[in-house]
């Protein structure tokens, strides 16, 4: 365990697991000496008392927060390259299986509208509870999920997955660091602050290169 400072972050699963972890190790090289602690929960609680700061999605800030957005809300239609192969048009979803997640219904629809398309009637639908699973889904070849992208940005970069139809939706939020006003002054979450921030450029920056 190191001696520094402890930085906790409160994060939902899935941008934890297909996000952050992953570009974690930058944080760990340029700041040895804190301890990075991440809770799951992020994206619908607000901060509790042990949490430095949270990483969440959202349209409003929390009374009593600072809230510095990271990049935009957005989504499009991703699955594996062997699923992707038999998408020419929109119209063909109607013989893939569809991924939901049941807590957001209105994903699917919100993309069709700024697709300009009638959503279709799917041959099946597979729900989850939760973003996470039905990423992992996606991953699986389950079938073919409506994702945030910065949940696929590098999975797209990487080739394990593929968006048969490049057309982003925005949600109109934003992803958001926030934290209370009287911990801005600790060290562990001003080096946070800065490397994520620069993340959320990179992010930025990789979304225009794929899309």
């Amino acid at each position: 365990m190191r001696a520094g400072p402890v930085l906790t972050v409160g994060v939902g699963q899935a941008l934890a697991v297909n996000w952050l972890i992953p570009r974690l190790t930058g944080f760990y090289r340029d700041h040895p000496g804190i301890e990075v602690r991440l809770a799951t929960g992020g994206a619908t609680r607000q901060v509790r008392d042990d949490w430095t700061c949270t990483i969440r999605r959202a349209d409003e800030t929390w009374h009593g927060y600072t809230s510095e957005i990271l990049f935009p809300s957005a989504v499009l239609p991703v699955c594996t390259p062997e699923i992707a192969a038999s998408l020419a048009t929109v119209d063909d979803l109607k013989h893939a299986v569809l991924i939901r997640v049941s807590n957001m219904p209105n994903d699917w629809p919100h993309w069709f509208a700024r697709a300009g398309h009638i959503p279709v009637r799917a041959a099946a639908e597979a729900f989850f509870e939760s973003n996470a699973m039905a990423m992992q889904a996606a991953f699986d070849g389950a079938g073919v999920a409506v994702a945030q992208v910065a949940y696929v940005s590098d999975a797209l970069t990487a080739g394990r997955l593929v968006a048969p139809f490049p057309i982003v939706a925005m949600k109109g939020e934003h992803w958001r660091l926030e934290y209370r006003p009287p911990r801005q002054e600790e060290p562990a979450l001003i080096a946070f602050r800065e490397w994520v921030h620069s993340e959320a450029k990179r992010q930025l920056e990789a979304e225009r290169g794929l899309l």
